[in-house]
């Protein structure tokens, strides 16, 4: 098997396993959708679960990469601080103009609508997916679910 026959088998099989997190995950495009229809000046927040231990309240940095757990993945980064939080119609911009990464450990991927979306922070693979969002008075808050 040569070079360009292993590269296309290992994209393949992403793809393959992309689709299966597809059933339980917001993708790019259903979040891009999604905060379309909210309140620009809104700040995006979410409750985070690290491993074994109790779950705390971030928001979103607007800072988006590659999930470590699965390179063709993107996340999007959170803060525990307010002040690093971003709107969404900025997060809007940022997804827009996303469409291509460096997986966690190399390989470029591209990133287009069915892309899911993780919320973590660089380097980490806490399983948290994102699966869903809703507007409150001040707040965009994202509903996520660790995925073991």
């Amino acid at each position: 098997m040569n070079i360009l026959d292993l590269q296309s088998y290992m994209d393949k099989m992403s793809e393959v396993r992309r689709k299966v997190r597809r059933n339980y995950h917001l993708t790019k495009g259903e979040l891009i959708e999604k905060l379309g229809e909210c309140e620009k000046n809104k700040i995006i927040a979410s409750s985070y679960k690290p491993y074994n231990d109790e779950m705390i309240n971030v928001y979103i940095s607007g800072r988006l990469f590659s999930y470590r757990g699965y390179y063709s993945d993107m996340i999007l980064e959170y803060t525990r601080n307010r002040d690093e939080a971003t709107t969404v119609e900025d997060l809007l911009r940022h997804l827009r103009n996303f469409d291509e990464m460096t997986g966690y450990k190399g390989g470029d991927f591209k990133v287009e609508d069915d892309t899911v979306v993780w919320l973590d922070a660089y380097g980490e693979a806490q399983g948290n997916a994102v699966m869903d969002l809703f507007e409150t008075g001040e707040l965009v808050l994202l509903f996520t679910k660790v995925v073991e």
